[in-house]
């Protein structure tokens, strides 16, 4: 698995995606840190899972 973070100027992380190693578009985690709430990215800090089914959709 890969972890990818979009980073401020700052480099204050503001959300981190996490990817499976089938490919760059097979997200299955994104976490949203405080700097991301202040940066107006979310509401909130935390943390969701994405489920894939059968055709590996979510």
């Amino acid at each position: 698995m890969k972890s990818l973070p979009n980073l401020m100027a700052n480099d204050n992380v503001l959300i981190r995606y996490t990817h499976s190693g089938l490919g760059t578009d097979d997200v299955l985690a994104v976490y949203i840190s405080e700097a991301g709430v202040t940066s107006g990215m979310a509401l909130e800090s935390k943390g969701d899972l994405f489920l894939k089914n059968a055709l590996s959709s979510v």
